[in-house]
């Protein structure tokens, strides 16, 4: 199994993908996480596997489930509704991604 390293890293959000070879964990639209809704709950750490469903011919995500939780109702939450927005590259990204997440319990104030 190959590991590729997505340019989604922010401040406070660490994301990678693990492929199984290649380009299949590369993605066109990959948002971060919302981490507005997290202000009120500084402090709330956490880290996760999530599985990815993409439909290969149009690139979108049609599923995630959650391989292992990052410890917290809200941060899983958060997580799926961000990964369900991302978009892979038709044709070529996986039916199935392995993503790793891990919150680190700071996060910015608007």
């Amino acid at each position: 199994m190959r590991a590729t390293l997505l340019s989604v890293i922010a401040g406070v959000v660490f994301i990678s993908a693990d492929c199984l070879a290649g380009m299949e964990g590369i993605f066109l639209r990959a948002p971060r996480p919302d981490v507005t809704k997290l202000e009120q709950h500084q402090g709330l750490k956490g880290s996760g596997i999530f599985i990815l469903h993409v439909d290969t011919r149009t690139g979108a995500v049609t599923s995630v489930d959650v391989q292992k939780s990052t410890g917290s109702a809200l941060l899983d939450q958060i997580s799926i509704e961000t990964f369900r927005r991302w978009r892979g590259i038709p044709g070529t990204t996986a039916a199935k991604v392995r993503v790793p997440i891990v919150y680190s319990g700071k996060y910015p104030k608007s």
